[in-house]
């Protein structure tokens, strides 16, 4: 399938377009795509009796909010702040407790969980932002400097065409190299293992649109691009 997707009579884009869309195709049909999940890593002073106390506590409220309005509202108020205070009593000893024995691990292991939990606090926070015109006018003209051409965002960048070498089978293999498996996949949502090794297996449709590319002198197509090392790899071969 993939070595029928690229026509001489084609253009560029749509090959490109064709190309992951085949490889998505196959990855759809082979595998799931991961879900974003909602858990986190409960806290250190986290435990079972905890979350007993308050899967107790969210139905007691629940169980007084539907009594507003009735005779028996008063008696499940009650029954609710108290396991309310039990639940914050639990959390108050918890706390004090784990704390106690986080600084009895710190001299046996500084870098152990007390420090992950001190650090992982810190990281969260936010310096605060400059406040100073000439600092803040300097930041903006270096990071967004003028353009000289005005216009639409284009999909293509093209350059004279030339009469480079085609790209040859063992060029893509070694970039394709390049791309890491642990990386995230880009917006074609494709990981980059099997990337690899559709192009380990198939190279030709591949061989062929960066030979046609060159020829062309496309530099780069937009819609398609996937991450860093992929950017990274079509740079080696262009050069």
């Amino acid at each position: 399938m993939l070595d029928d997707t690229l026509k001489e009579d084609t253009d560029v884009e749509l090959q490109a377009k064709l190309l992951v869309e085949h490889i998505s195709k196959a990855c759809d049909a082979a595998m799931s795509r991961r879900k974003q999940t909602a858990h986190r890593k409960p806290v250190y002073w986290w435990n079972s009796e905890i979350a007993l106390l308050r899967s107790e506590c969210h139905k007691a409220r629940r169980l007084f909010q539907r009594c507003i309005g009735s005779d028996n509202v008063t008696r499940m108020r009650e029954i609710f702040k108290e396991k309310r205070r039990a639940l914050k009593k639990a959390i108050k000893a918890s706390k004090t407790s784990c704390f106690k024995m986080l600084c009895k691990k710190v001299d046996e292991n500084p870098w152990g969980e007390a420090y992950k939990i001190v650090m992982g606090r810190r990281g969260g926070g936010k310096g605060q932002a400059p406040t100073c015109p000439s600092l803040l006018r300097n930041v903006v003209e270096t990071l967004f400097p003028k353009q000289s051409q005005e216009g639409g965002s284009i999909s293509l960048e093209k350059a004279e065409p030339t009469d480079a070498a085609p790209v040859n089978v063992l060029e893509v293999l070694q970039a394709a190299e390049r791309f890491g498996n642990s990386k995230a996949p880009g917006l074609d949502g494709i990981p980059n293992k099997v990337l690899k090794l559709t192009v380990k297996y198939k190279p030709k449709p591949f061989v062929e649109l960066f030979t046609r590319c060159l020829r062309d002198g496309i530099l780069r197509i937009a819609e398609h691009q996937r991450s860093s090392d992929a950017r990274a790899a079509n740079s080696e071969l262009m050069t």
